[in-house]
């Protein structure tokens, strides 16, 4: 079930779970990610830890911070390259296989919150079918952010 939420914060969501995006390498912090490195530094702290493991390069990591369970989702090898569309659908697809496999993973996400641009807004025309069809059957609610500008850091 799909819940869209035009020009909120997703950090004032009521879901238990965000998907954050990141890049794999853990250098270059901006958007939904910069905002975070200052408000849960648990979390990012444990971001730059599985970056340099390399844990990016197999699939998403999921995260616990001081304000909310985190899906941490690459988008682009490093801060300079270009976000790849292939390297979000493998990771959306990651996170339906983690979700759906069993009920308590169901349970641990509990509900999830995404960004419908995920810090590219160029990608909203290509991305929201993505997260629809990645993310539209889950047993879960699945709130998508759509906002109607961005949100200073």
């Amino acid at each position: 079930m799909i819940r869209r939420n035009k020009g909120g914060d997703i950090l004032a969501t009521t879901c238990r779970t965000i998907v954050v995006p990141v890049n794999a390498t853990g250098q270059g912090a901006r958007g939904l990610l910069a905002r975070l490195k200052k408000l849960d530094k648990a979390m990012y702290e444990n971001y730059t830890r599985a970056s340099k493991r390399g844990a990016f390069n197999q699939s998403v990591v999921f995260t616990d911070g001081d304000l909310y369970r985190y899906v941490l989702l690459p988008v682009r090898y490093h801060w300079r390259s270009k976000p790849s569309l292939a390297m979000v659908r493998m990771g959306l697809q990651a996170l339906h296989n983690f979700i759906t496999y069993n009920e308590t993973n169901a349970q641990t996400v509990g509900s999830l919150a995404v960004q419908a641009d995920l810090g590219e807004a160029e990608w909203r025309d290509e991305l929201l079918p993505l997260l629809e069809d990645c993310l539209g059957d889950l047993p879960i609610p699945v709130e998508i952010y759509e906002a109607e500008r961005a949100i200073a850091v």
